[in-house]
This record gives C-alpha cells, structure tokens and sequence, in this order.
C-alpha cells in the first residue's frame, strides 16, 4: 500500500497533489456527518448480534435489520441535504472547489448498507471472514478500482480541457471509492452464503420497538465518543483551510508523507474483534474472560505506542489469537 500510494497513484495514474489533497480533505471532513447520521447503528448491530448470537440469534439479526433500514433511509435523507448544500452554498464560498468531491463522495451512501455483509461476520465472530473485508476495503479494493477508474478519467479530462484532467481523476477517486464498497458487499455476500447463513432474512424488517430502543439507546454513546474524533478532524480541516496558502497541494503532499506510516494501522485490524468478543463474554457471566480480553487489549496498545511496528506486532499477534480460541 506504501508503494502504490507513494509511487504508483501520484506518479501514473493522478500526478495531482492538489487533487489527492482535495479528496483527502473531502473525505477527512465529512467523516463527522456520517458518524453523526449513523447514531452508532452499525456498532449496536455487531454488539447485539454477538450477545445473542448463541442462545437466541434470531434477536441478533433483528439488529442487523434495523441498522439495514435505518441506513438506506437516513442514507436518502443526508444525499438530499449534503447535495443541496454543496450545489448552492458550497460554490459561494471558500470550499467552492470541493462542490463536486463532496457530492460524488455523498453518494456513497446510497444504499448505505454496503459494509453490512462486514459487520455481520464480526457479530458472528467470524473474524477471518471479516479480516478479509477489512483488508479488502483499506488495502486491495482500492488498487483494484483506481486504476481503471481514475486513469480512465484522467484521460478523458485531459481530451476535454474545460472539466481537466485533474477534476475528472478527482471525481474518479470517488467513483472508485464507491466500486471498492460495492466489492465489500458482492464478496461479503459470497462468504457470508459460504457459512450456510441466511441472506433474506438480514433485509426483512422483523424487528420491533424494544429493538429500536436498545439500539439507539447504545448506539448513541457509541456514536458520541466517535464524534469527539470527527470533530478534531473537521477543524483540523476547517483551520488549515483558513490559514494554509495552497491548502489542497499542501495537504496531498502531507497525505503521501502520511503513508509512510501505513504499516501501524495494521494493528487497528487486531483489535476489531474486541468489542464482540467482550460483549458475548459479558452477556454469558464470564467476567474473567472480559477481563482476560480488557488486559490482553491493554498490553497491545502499550506495546505499539511504546516499540516498533514490527516487534509490537509480534507482540499482539498471539494474544490476539489467544482471544480467538477463547472467544470461540
């Protein structure tokens, strides 16, 4: 990933710091809009699925289902409102040339429920199943659509001067953006019938009130933590953008500089099966288990932000394969 995105994307496919610096800063901002509208429904869906998914997993697709209808219709909602800001006030203003990133990244939310073939298998505890979409998502996806997508743009935006060929490869990112989500759930689709699961059944709207009220009732503090980290990056946005000279060039020239730490978001994988894993062993009595899972999860973090990369790896992988065993 470190050398596509260093020596590949920026040199052959969109040689474009500013349009790299665009989509990055596109993306970066409007995290907190899609946290906000997502009120923690996908996290409430893979804590409840993996609570009840032993003694009584028809409750725990119910979840599934209301993360499922929720998305696809809040997912109409912020379209509407994100496309019509950013085709009347956004062009009036200091973000006028970020109008059509944002409205090509919107539409990312329709249907909105891409990722749940995701959240499933990790409700699931299938966590190699789910490692594989998340790999698949952050890593492989992206070299597979870009490619094919934004050098395609690029050279249509070079015969055709008035759009450019770097606004079309912009636009490209995020065409790709959306392909890349679209594999997650085709594979997805494909592992989850591997498991001999039920596909139908997660796009039914079998769940009732008691349902809606637990998960907004967890998924709201969920999403209120997560906002915390969208708001710091919006104003990271928001303030380099009123003090930075060249702010998109800057800024994608940081992105490339910013890769080259890639290889510790690795890590971050390790611990996506944390939280279904506490909660299963919290809802079965097995506190110890929980506790097990809290410390082995204390020293992980520990070790990555106190050694190398490489070592703090080594470190983490057998006590997160520890809590696979025990977890299963």
């Amino acid at each position: 990933m470190i050398i596509y995105q260093n020596l590949i994307l920026p040199v052959y496919i969109l040689p474009s710091a500013e349009s790299l610096g665009i989509w990055g800063r596109a993306t970066q901002f409007f995290n907190v809009a899609w946290l906000f509208f997502d009120i923690g429904t996908s996290a409430a869906f893979v804590k409840f699925l993996s609570e009840y998914r032993v003694h009584d997993p028809r409750r725990g697709i119910q979840y599934g289902q209301l993360f499922i209808w929720w998305q696809a219709l809040s997912g109409v909602i912020q379209v509407a409102l994100v496309v019509a800001l950013s085709s009347t006030v956004v062009p009036r203003s200091a973000y006028a040339l970020y109008s059509w990133s944002i409205i090509i990244h919107t539409f990312i939310q329709i249907p909105g429920f891409l990722e749940v073939m995701r959240y499933a298998l990790t409700g699931f505890q299938r966590f190699d199943y789910a490692q594989i979409l998340d790999l698949g998502l952050g890593l492989v996806f992206p070299m597979l659509t870009q490619p094919v997508i934004v050098t395609i743009g690029y050279a249509w935006g070079r015969a055709h001067p008035v759009f450019g060929a770097a606004m079309v490869g912009l636009l490209g990112l995020g065409v790709a953006a959306y392909a890349a989500e679209v594999l997650v759930f085709v594979v997805g689709v494909w592992l989850y019938r591997r498991l001999g699961l039920g596909l139908r059944v997660l796009f039914l709207a079998h769940f009732d009130w008691e349902v809606i009220k637990n998960g907004f009732r967890f998924g709201v503090f969920e999403m209120l933590g997560s906002m915390a980290w969208g708001l710091g990056q919006a104003a990271e946005i928001w303030i380099t953008q009123a003090r930075l000279i060249n702010y998109a060039e800057i800024w994608g020239n940081w992105g490339l500089a910013h890769n080259f730490i890639f290889s510790f978001n690795v890590l971050a994988t390790l611990y996506s099966n944390l939280m279904p894993s506490i909660s299963e062993a919290i809802s079965h009595d097995r506190r110890v288990l929980s506790q097990y899972y809290s410390a082995q999860a204390y020293k992980c973090v520990s070790a990555s932000s106190s050694i190398s990369g490489n070592l703090s790896a080594r470190l983490c992988w057998p006590a997160r394969s520890t809590m696979l065993s025990c977890a299963g």
